[in-house]
């Protein structure tokens, strides 16, 4: 597991400069602000295969800037595999959950999975704590 830096950038504030968004924003904080009070001191962890390249690398830092801008406490980590079959199997997996590709899964690629999973859990437990998300 790799614990993944998010480098500064636009903040909620920043989107507000723009007029065309400044309404948008209000009604986001107002929905949103009582459910990130709602997660209090416990950690929201992101938790995928890879810190770059594709969709969700490329959103999640702006997402959890603007998580922690409302006070949430919430990280990422990067399963971390030797097994090249695992990040292809993840992004198939990840494709199928889109309706997109082949979702079935064959008994040796579900050993793979669950085998880079446990090889990953002992440091992702050094990291999340009882309670969080």
């Amino acid at each position: 597991m790799q614990l993944i830096n998010i480098k500064p950038g636009a903040s909620l504030n920043d989107y507000k400069a723009y007029s065309n968004l400044r309404g948008l924003i209000e009604e986001f904080l107002a929905e949103v602000l009582p459910l990130a009070e709602k997660v209090g001191d416990r950690t929201i962890w992101m938790i995928n295969s890879t810190a770059s390249g594709g969709g969700v690398a490329e959103m999640l830092p702006s997402q959890m800037r603007i998580l922690r801008g409302l006070g949430v406490k919430i990280e990422w980590l990067v399963i971390e595999a030797d097994d090249a079959h695992f990040f292809d199997l993840t992004k198939r997996i990840h494709n199928a959950i889109h309706g997109a590709g082949n979702g079935k899964i064959t008994e040796e690629e579900r050993d793979v999975y669950e085998e880079v999973n446990r090889n990953n859990l002992a440091k992702a437990l050094d990291y999340i704590q009882d309670g969080d998300l």
